[in-house]
């Protein structure tokens, strides 16, 4: 199996995902969402990068059960119902609801693979249960990190590193990129210590400033949901 690693959304163009089975990350925060709202009930989300398209698209929806979710610069945008929280997608708010999630550079993600012949959202709270799903493709892999702002993010990187560790225990031989095999390192050494390894990243730090430490510890927990969230026309639903 051949695994390719892109450290952030804009180092490849949506052409060069065509045909290809992708995994999506954005663990600080969109996908961390994304696999709790679907966890916990909810029915499908619907990503749109564009915040104003979401509002208008949410305005059309509200008779199907539909809310809007998602911020700009990791805070609530106004008139949302939510944020990117993933701690606010509780049961008793999302189950049974249509999700119409707007973020910063998760969404943006998710985009650039629309095209992709497969395309799931992973992260480490549903590490094995990704892997697993991988593990019966038998195809390639390309692993596409959101990035913060278009540069590399670590929380990313050392989630691709998970990945790829876990399918290795479960496929035998991969063929990394260079990323790929810097990745699975940096999990390998970190992974006993995941707060140490990314405390001082740019988006950890920004995320402790506006006071959501309770959200990190969340994000960095190992598998806690067995979702596998895919991506199928124009929506993203539990696989």
């Amino acid at each position: 199996m051949k695994i390719e690693v892109y450290a952030a959304n804009t180092h490849v163009t949506k052409k060069e995902l065509d045909g290809k089975v992708v995994v999506a990350i954005d663990t600080l925060r969109a996908a961390t969402t994304i696999v709790t709202a679907l966890n916990n009930g909810c029915a499908q989300i619907i990503p749109v990068e564009d915040v104003e398209a979401a509002m208008d698209l949410c305005s059309k929806m509200r008779h199907n059960n539909a809310v809007l979710g998602g911020e700009r610069n990791a805070q609530k945008l106004p008139g949302f119902d939510f944020g990117n929280s993933p701690l606010q997608y509780v049961e008793e708010a999302i189950r049974d609801k249509t999700l119409i999630l707007s973020t910063t550079n998760g969404t943006a993600t998710i985009a650039r693979a629309v095209d992709a012949k497969a395309l799931y959202i992973g992260a480490l709270i549903n590490a094995t249960a990704l892997v697993d799903e991988l593990a019966k493709l038998h195809e390639d892999v390309t692993i596409l990190c959101s990035g913060t702002h278009g540069k590399f993010s670590s929380d990313d990187i050392f989630t691709a590193g998970c990945f790829i560790h876990k399918l290795r225990s479960r496929v035998g031989k991969l063929e990394l990129d260079d990323l790929g095999r810097m990745a699975e390192d940096f999990y390998a050494r970190n992974s006993a210590n995941v707060h140490g390894a990314l405390s001082s990243a740019t988006h950890y730090q920004r995320l402790v400033s506006l006071g959501l430490q309770a959200d990190l510890d969340y994000c960095f927990s190992i598998d806690v949901c067995d979702v596998v969230p895919i991506y199928q026309d124009g929506r993203i639903v539990a696989r």
